[in-house]
């Protein structure tokens, strides 16, 4: 509800966080805009908005109640908190997700809690062992949580001792992006796994060891590489932790390895580590159904979920190695050379650049996290 929330946020007040109409309405809504000088979407963003406020602290609480202690009761250093899915539910880093996900959009992830005086205390890139924070939602044990669901293979289980799954590795290794703590596990062992898991045939990913392809793990494993190639790259640093920084300090961040990178060492540093260009392929020629929606693999129905994920699979492909918006596509001079790989009619498959941690698009997150709650 808060990412579908943040979404129209992101719509109804674009025009006013960036000063420009964003390159994916409609002809018949830019002239909208230029005419009357307003988003015709502005009233739904705003009661999105005022909805978001209205609930803010009511589910910040509601988060806080679902924290469950783990580990030894008697020894505050072996001390991990999780979260359960809801009261009475069961416990996994699912639901780690699905609070600190939204407590990111809605502001709530800061070194002081909510309901506390603005104290701000500056700390290294990935460096919460130090925090002396007020803010639950960034003790040091929640994160110690979802280090330990790690396995021997490298992925993450739902909880420790379980088997390394996709869709919990997502949610683990995002979690952990948000907390600025990746530093805490085994990335070389991750970063392992979750390229063992692209089929060398199909071009898709599988979610586990000795499983078949499944077009949903376009994401969930193809998005976990794109979140762990963010963080070892350094190309985006948010206050408090998170994933995405607005464009002015992207632009100027991306302008800064520019000068000091020649053309090879550019293209080795954005490059990601799966093969985009088989994941495309997997998801446009296999997973796509000729009558609209997609699907886990051929002979399997298409359905919403899968739509999605093969969706957020593919602008991961698209997008995460290199910076580029869609206006690239019509450069003047024909130089496709800030583009990424992009399999068959770039016009035709292109789609958005959605935000890899959050998985909504990035000019939402931007207009979210503007806000001052």
């Amino acid at each position: 509800a808060v990412l579908a929330l943040s979404i129209v946020t992101g719509i109804g007040l674009a025009d006013n966080s960036s000063g420009k109409v964003r390159n994916d309405e409609s002809e018949i809504s830019t002239n909208k805009i230029n005419q009357n000088n307003r988003n015709p979407y502005r009233e739904a963003g705003e009661l999105a908005l005022n909805l978001l406020s209205e609930k803010r602290l009511p589910l910040y609480a509601f988060f806080l109640s679902l924290r469950e202690r783990q580990g030894t009761h008697d020894d505050e250093e072996d001390e991990r908190i999780a979260f359960r899915m809801h009261h009475d539910g069961e416990i996994d880093v699912r639901a780690s997700y699905c609070i600190l996900a939204p407590c990111k959009l809605l502001g709530l992830i800061d070194e002081t809690a909510p309901t506390s005086s603005e104290k701000k205390i500056n700390h290294a890139k990935g460096d919460t062992s130090s925090i002396i924070s007020s803010n639950p939602l960034l003790a040091p044990s929640i994160a110690k949580h979802i280090s330990a669901c790690q396995t021997h293979e490298g992925g993450f289980g739902a909880e420790p001792h379980n088997e390394a799954h996709g869709g919990y590795t997502f949610c683990a290794l995002a979690s952990l992006r948000i907390l600025n703590a990746v530093e805490q596990i085994d990335v070389d062992n991750l970063r392992g796994w979750l390229a063992r898991r692209q089929m060398g045939y199909e071009g898709g990913f599988c979610g586990r060891t000795n499983k078949l392809v499944d077009g949903c793990y376009s994401f969930w494993q193809g998005g976990a590489m794109a979140v762990l190639d963010e963080w070892d790259r350094g190309a985006t640093e948010m206050k408090g932790g998170g994933s995405e920084m607005i464009e002015g300090e992207r632009e100027k961040k991306e302008e800064e390895y520019e000068e000091e990178l020649d053309e090879e060492e550019e293209w080795e540093r954005s490059e990601i580590s799966f093969d985009e260009i088989m994941l495309q392929r997997y998801i446009l020629l296999c997973a796509q159904d000729v009558n609209g929606g997609l699907r886990d693999k051929p002979s399997k129905p298409r359905d919403f979920y899968h739509t999605c994920y093969n969706l957020s699979g593919l602008s991961v492909a698209q997008h995460s190695s290199r910076l580029w918006l869609a206006d690239d596509i019509a450069n003047e001079s024909g130089d496709d050379s800030c583009l990424n790989r992009i399999f068959g009619d770039v016009t035709v498959n292109i789609v958005g650049r959605t935000d890899p941690v959050l998985n909504i698009r990035v000019e939402r997150v931007e207009v979210m996290l503007s806000q001052h709650f």
